[in-house]
């Protein structure tokens, strides 16, 4: 009988521990971060020169208005937008009205400068700058 119960409780741990449920702090935050499980593709745009804005859901289903200055999010690196914590790329990269395009959805594209002066059109992955967590839109850290 005490066999009996012993199997039974190490069986019934076992099956909690493997619990879909159960996920790690690192699974959770790269779930938030993708953009596509939790903010509408279609409705991101760049307003007044360096606002992303769009529409995200929060855990509970609300949909709302996001956005975020991407001049603290990114960053000019030769020509290159990079993820950069305070980034300052608006000093080198053009913000005029209609600039920014975006490609496959979640790809921000604009034009920068590079060191040796020439320009080119340059895109990021909204994923790799920014973060979503319970429909609030964020720069990564």
């Amino acid at each position: 009988m005490i066999a009996t119960y012993a199997t039974l409780l190490t069986i019934t741990v076992a099956l909690v521990g493997a619990s879909p449920m159960a996920l790690t702090q690192g699974e959770i935050a790269q779930d938030k971060r993708q953009m596509y499980k939790f903010c509408d593709d279609d409705a991101w745009k760049v307003e007044h020169g360096t606002i992303l804005s769009g529409t995200c859901r929060a855990d509970d289903g609300l949909i709302r208005p996001e956005s975020i200055d991407l001049n603290q999010c990114l960053g000019n690196a030769n020509g290159k937008l990079v993820h950069l914590p305070g980034g300052g790329y608006a000093n080198s990269c053009d913000t005029s009205p209609g600039a920014h395009h975006f490609s496959s959805g979640t790809t921000v594209c604009t034009y920068c400068t590079a060191g040796d002066g020439s320009s080119s059109e340059t895109c990021i992955a909204i994923d790799d700058f920014a973060s979503v967590n319970d429909g609030r839109l964020t720069c990564r850290g």
